[in-house]
């Protein structure tokens, strides 16, 4: 059977793989300590789920708008104007089946063969596969610790050509947690208006930030770059609903327009009685995105000291998100290697920074519990010592 070329140019999700050995190996009676997945170990907040359970009885299981149900592109809308200072309206905004789906969405509607879409790394592992999908080029642009792994002004300015048409913006980051200060952003959006390109800013993790860091969208600083600006955000991450499936893209009615087109084409609506869980996250108290964030910053500062003790590791303390990116170039191993030998001899799940376009890093999720962070880090401890313990560099994993 011959398949299209599309898919042998693109790579299969490292995390999602990682993720799913962990999870058969649990299954299979194995003590692993997990930190793969990019998931909140919290239960769904108990209002929440109670919107979708009243709105099942209220038999809300028919077909809905392929655009989203209007009660909730409002309350989007609302959220974007109180919270990041974005004047749209339920028209400018479509409801889709999780982040990832909006980001897609929109790189179908945008990108044409040869389009150029811009993308720091280290970057979240489907940004550039979106955009091979679509026939587009993505262009990396290369970041390391001596800037927070985020793109400077200048790379950026250097990386923009005739072709290119999108700039991917993702803070708080994934893999790395690091946010973009408000001058950060200020610059970036100077460039973006001077150049006349469009900037996706992916705001997953806005509601997750720690030590006073300031999460400014950047389409909020004005009305050229507010003209340029795609809003992709999602309620899996600060309200721990990862398998309601339920993001959203705000932006230009144009681009709005097409994304609709596209998703009646493709997927239909959003899970209908789930859209008003969404709906009761926006609405109700936001008591429950404080208790987790402030859960996820005492395990924070857990791994990170835990980390930087660990001789061969170096780690930048991320702002944001829920992720650690250590450096383990010192330990003269590449992260897939590196990975495959934790998991096998400590049984502690990690995800390569090769995913994400930075091999001499690997990324830990620190939304777990702190007794299997504790427990991770004694093993992931013991595992480097073994290593660096070993006198043949290239047999120490």
């Amino acid at each position: 059977m011959k398949l299209a070329a599309r898919v042998s140019q693109v790579s299969p999700s490292l995390t999602l793989a990682i993720a799913a050995k962990a999870k058969a190996m649990k299954a299979e009676g194995i003590d692993v300590c997990s930190f793969s997945a990019g998931e909140p170990d919290f239960d769904t907040p108990a209002h929440i789920k109670a919107a979708a359970v009243k709105a099942l009885d209220e038999n809300k299981t028919k077909y809905g708008a392929a655009s989203g149900e209007p009660k909730l592109r409002e309350a989007i809308a609302h959220k974007l104007k109180i919270d990041n200072h974005l004047d749209y309206k339920a028209e400018n905004v479509i409801v889709c089946n999780g982040g990832k789906h909006s980001l897609y969405n929109l790189i179908v509607a945008l990108i044409d063969p040869g389009d150029e879409v811009i993308i720091p790394a280290p970057y979240w592992l489907s940004y550039p596969e979106m955009v091979i999908l679509a026939s587009g080029v993505p262009v990396i642009v290369h970041t390391d610790a001596s800037t927070g792994y985020k793109i400077t002004p200048e790379k950026l300015r250097e990386a923009i050509t005739p072709k290119t048409k999108l700039f991917v913006l993702n803070s708080p980051s994934n893999p790395t947690g690091m946010v973009y200060t408000p001058e950060e952003i200020k610059a970036i959006a100077e460039i973006i208006v001077e150049k006349d390109i469009l900037v996706v800013s992916d705001e997953i993790y806005e509601k997750i930030l720690y030590d006073g860091a300031e999460h400014l969208c950047i389409g909020s600083l004005g009305k050229e770059i507010f003209d340029r600006t795609i809003i992709s955000n999602g309620f899996a991450k600060a309200y721990s609903m990862t398998g309601w499936r339920i993001g959203y893209l705000a932006g230009p009615t144009e681009i709005i327009k097409a994304t609709i087109t596209i998703q009646s084409h493709s997927t239909s609506n959003v899970c209908t009685f789930a859209q008003y869980g969404a709906i009761a996250a926006l609405e109700s108290s936001q008591d429950c995105v404080e208790e987790m964030r402030q859960a996820f910053a005492k395990r924070r500062q857990v791994m990170f000291d835990r980390l930087n003790a660990i001789p061969g590791l170096t780690c930048e303390k991320p702002d944001g998100a829920f992720y650690m990116f250590p450096d383990i170039s010192k330990l003269g191993v590449k992260s897939l290697e590196f990975c495959d030998a934790l998991l096998e001899k400590e049984q502690v799940a990690v995800i390569p920074g090769v995913a994400f376009g930075a091999d001499d890093n690997i990324r830990l999720s620190y939304a777990t519990d702190m007794a299997t962070i504790e427990k991770g880090m004694d093993r992931l401890e013991k595992f480097v010592r073994s290593a660096l313990g070993s006198s043949a560099s290239r047999s120490r994993i």
